[in-house]
């Protein structure tokens, strides 16, 4: 396992006791390349995210080969644009689950929760 921060975002005390580095949101080659050079396959995208004004991004030249790659749906709302990163991470060769995926056990069972 291999945590990425956000800076700005990522609390250090939940990062500290994992593998770990941090990256602004959109410094995109850096977190591609820190996520190859620990051979992540399986990404699980954690944690609430502020979507930040466009002048405060300052994508990398990754990042901004990956913002023309999502396009509009950086403007489509929350849902359009992390479908939109989901569809680009793919691109990259990463497969995106879901975290529910993974705590299986902190799940409810299934069913209508009542007497």
């Amino acid at each position: 396992m291999f945590l990425i921060g956000f800076e700005g975002f990522a609390e250090p005390a939940v990062l500290a006791p994992f593998p770990h580095a941090y990256a602004r949101l959109a410094a995109a080659g850096r977190i591609l390349h820190l996520l190859r050079s620990q051979n992540c396959r399986d990404l699980v995208l954690v944690g609430p995210v502020r979507r930040p004004s466009i002048l405060a991004l300052r994508p990398d030249a990754e990042g901004a080969r990956i913002l023309a790659r999502v396009g509009r749906a950086a403007f489509a709302g929350d849902d359009g644009l992390l479908a939109a990163v989901v569809r680009v991470l793919g691109e990259e060769g990463f497969r995106v689950i879901g975290a529910h995926e993974i705590l299986t056990e902190v799940l409810a069972p299934a069913g209508l929760p009542c007497r």
